[in-house]
């Protein structure tokens, strides 16, 4: 063996898993097709980048506390799992999961790992709990809000 990284097809790599680390230390581990549903890790894990995080299969959140990388991959698993699922069969809600302390940070880092769905979850939470208050539409899909 050469100590080349071997890059496998898509099909294999659906089922790899993912090690996405925190500066404080902690790991989580998750499949790889849970880890796409974010568009900034789905950027770094590319295998046509050749990042880092591509060839080791590790992807490093240096600016985010590890409770919010963890919920973070909390919500990647749970659209995994219910993003198919038909309109008639009901859905939990997430925003039950989303702790008020977490609610601001995990916003922005939605934001930045490109969560939309839990973004506009979020701003939800955050109207309700009086910490935000929403101004209306902007375009399609961006949404105006006023932090309190």
């Amino acid at each position: 063996m050469s100590g080349d990284v071997e890059m496998r097809d898509g099909a294999q790599a659906a089922d790899d898993w993912v090690l996405i680390t925190t500066q404080e230390g902690f790991s989580f581990m998750v499949k790889r097709k849970v880890a796409l549903i974010s568009g900034t890790l789905r950027n770094m894990l590319s295998t046509e980048s050749n990042f880092r995080e591509a060839i080791l299969s590790v992807c490093d959140i240096p600016d985010t506390r590890a409770a919010v990388v963890e919920k973070l991959c909390e919500y990647m698993a749970y659209k995994a799992l219910y993003e198919n699922t038909p309109p008639k069969e009901e859905v939990p809600d997430f925003t039950e999961r989303i702790p008020p302390e977490l609610a601001l940070e995990l916003l922005v880092a939605a934001d930045y790992y490109e969560g939309k769905c839990l973004s506009v979850s979020l701003i939800l939470v955050l109207t309700v709990m009086g910490m935000f208050s929403v101004a209306g539409f902007v375009g399609s899909n961006d949404l105006c809000v006023h932090i309190l």
